[in-house]
Formats: C-alpha cells, structure tokens, sequence
C-alpha cells in the first residue's frame, strides 16, 4: 500500500509566526515528532500526513508527495475568513504580512526548512475549491 502524503504550505498558516518557530525550530522537538509520525505509518500505511517538512524531512522516501502552493493574497483571504469564523477580526494586509514572515522563517529554519521535494507534485490551489484540489490530488495518487 502506497503512503500519501500532503505536504500542506499555503492554506493553514499559524498567525502566531513567532512561536511556531520556537517550538519546531528545535532539532530534539522535530526529531521526536518526526519518528512519532513514522512509526504510525506501520499501523495506518494509508494516512496522509501534512506539514510544512513533511516530504523533505520526516517521510522523505513516500510513495506520493504533494507539494499545495497558492498567491500570498489567496492565502491571506482564506486564513481571514477563517479567522472571521472564530471571532477575529483582522485585515488582510496582516494577515498576509504574517504569512510571509511565517514563510520567511520556515523556509530558513536549521532543522526541518519549509521545502518542496524534489519529487512532489505541484498543486496551485489559487483559484481552484477544495473540492478541485481534491479531485486532482486524487488524480495524481490514482496516476502513481
């Protein structure tokens, strides 16, 4: 059974840039997490997994990797009205500001950098649904 892993960038971003960075910036933090996530692959062989080091670090040798990319903008209104559910209220212009910091930091991290493998697909999200995303994720898997 083939392991399918979404590597997840651009539609959940964690306004609180700052303190994600402390956290999986710490090689011991992301080594034990990463072997956490790895020995569940022996009992669900089948899990898809995200995260920003997903298809670099922590499974690098999966079957399939999708690699999910959209315009900061796109991004930065999704995350908004995500926030606007829970009670926020942010502008926009923040709320992508945030997100390329966070992009920024991830990408430059030590350990576990934000990075598409070699080996993902590319999937622009930016005009498309969930539903869309999804369909051509499954495309891909079914092509593989």
């Amino acid at each position: 059974m083939k392991n399918i892993l979404l590597l997840l960038t651009v539609i959940a971003v964690n306004v609180h840039a700052e303190s994600v960075d402390d956290t999986t910036g710490k090689a011991c933090l992301k080594q034990a997490v990463s072997l956490t996530q790895q020995l569940k692959t022996d009992i669900y062989p089948d899990m898809v997994v995200e995260g920003r080091d997903i298809g670099t670090a922590v499974f690098p040798d999966a079957d399939i990797k999708i690699y999910l990319q959209a315009l900061p903008g796109e991004r930065a209104k999704r995350r908004q009205r995500e926030l606007k559910e829970k009670g926020h209220q942010i502008e926009v212009v923040s709320v992508e500001r945030d997100i390329l910091k966070r992009d920024k930091t991830d990408s430059t991290r030590a350990t576990g950098p934000l990075a598409k493998a070699a080996d993902a697909c590319v999937v622009d999200t930016t005009e498309k649904t969930i539903g869309q995303v999804v369909q051509e994720i499954i495309g891909l898997a079914k092509k593989s």
